[in-house]
């Protein structure tokens, strides 16, 4: 207890545990991160590559290929190393891997500490297609201190020796000028021209239009939630669909309507993350801090969850959830949802086929249902104009 009240307040040296869906017992290998990681995420042309946010701001990358051959170069390739370099366990070789535990890496690349974020970095996206001003597998990152960092972690790889810093950065204003916004999620509307759509503490979501590289930006935003908006998700089928969760209430908006299209009632506890289903247009997942995964089908009802599960014990909120991308050699069309709480467990839960598998005509309905909740938010608002007027 006297060690535990020590550290309280601290950061602390933290780590990323890489497991096979094939093997659950032992993970792959550690990524050892100088400072609590507070996001993380791969990047999609190159997997072996992994970029982790920190509490200190600080950027960090892995680049995992690079380390097991280096390993492998060096003569290090214990049965651990082979196994993780192979992917093969089993038998005997799987018993010693356990014994042995996972092999441990630190980070190829640390950014600079005065060109890193002040506060936490609190989300962290990739563009998977390059445009006129960055190129493909840019990071952009968001902190609640206000600022936007673009950073090119291919470049900052092949001239390791070089200090590790954004190629941009961007403070954008909100509804007060001079005012940062303290930025806790950030998601990209569209390309060309490239736009961002920030979600803050303050509870407002604000779209961040970039004219060209110099960091120029337009931006214009709307109050959403009361408080801090803990998540923001768009819709993998309508790409300006927006999900967005926070103050113990779920919100879906269209991109340039003002109101919800879809409002919750205040739940009796408070919502955590979000992730649309890649597979049903109408359905998304919410996690919340009482340790439940709520379930809403759109097409079922908009007012509430269709069902609720519990996932993790009393005290152990929901912290994160993704979906695991399909296996090319898997053909049993199994959807699977990855879950961690705050007490660091890993969840795995199997989505039944009604939630995974998408009904006749669901796109087409699901679209026909946002366009009428559009006519409706439009008509509500004549209606009230036209009594302030009278």
């Amino acid at each position: 207890l006297t060690d535990r009240a020590s550290t309280v307040g601290h950061d602390s040296e933290c780590s990323i545990l890489c497991w096979s869906s094939s093997d659950a017992m032992v993970p792959q290998y550690t990524l050892i991160c100088p400072r609590t990681v507070t996001c993380f995420k791969f990047i999609p042309d190159n997997t072996s590559v992994i970029v982790a946010g920190l509490a200190s701001g600080h950027l960090v990358v892995f680049d995992v290929a690079t380390r097991r051959a280096s390993a492998v170069g060096k003569g290090e390739s214990t049965m651990v190393q082979a196994q993780a370099l192979t992917g093969r366990r089993g038998g005997a070789a799987s018993a010693k891997a356990r014994m042995a535990g996972p092999t441990a890496w630190n980070p190829a690349l640390m950014s600079v500490t005065s060109a890193s974020h002040s506060l936490a970095v609190s989300s962290m996206l990739v563009l998977h297609s390059s445009n006129s001003s960055f190129p493909a597998g840019t990071v952009v990152t968001g902190s609640r201190d206000g600022d936007l960092l673009f950073w090119d972690i291919r470049a900052a790889l092949a001239n390791s020796s070089t200090e590790f810093e954004p190629i941009l950065r961007v403070t954008p204003t909100g509804n007060m000028p001079g005012m940062p916004c303290p930025i806790t999620r950030l998601e990209l509307s569209r390309t060309t021209p490239l736009t961002f759509l920030l979600a803050t503490e303050s509870g407002n979501l604000h779209s961040v239009t970039f004219e060209g590289k110099d960091g120029t930006t337009s931006l214009y935003g709307n109050s959403v939630h009361t408080g801090a908006i803990n998540d923001l998700q768009r819709s993998p089928f309508f790409p300006d669909i927006y999900l967005t969760i926070g103050d113990w209430s779920v919100h879906v908006y269209k991109e340039g309507v003002e109101e919800p299209l879809v409002a919750s009632g205040f739940a009796s506890g408070a919502t955590s993350v979000a992730r649309w289903s890649p597979t049903r247009p109408s359905v998304f997942f919410v996690g919340c801090i009482d340790g439940n995964v709520q379930v809403w089908d759109l097409i079922d009802k908009s007012h509430s969850p269709a069902l609720s599960q519990k996932v993790a014990s009393s005290g152990s909120g929901i912290t994160t959830m993704e979906f695991m991308p399909p296996q090319a050699h898997d053909t049993s069309n199994i959807q699977m949802l990855a879950i961690g709480d705050v007490s660091g467990v890993a969840h795995v839960m199997e989505i039944p086929h009604n939630l995974s598998y998408p009904l006749p005509n669901e796109l087409k309905h699901t679209a026909t249902m946002f366009e009428r909740e559009v006519d409706r938010v439009g008509c509500a608002k004549s209606t009230a104009e036209a009594a302030a007027i009278s």
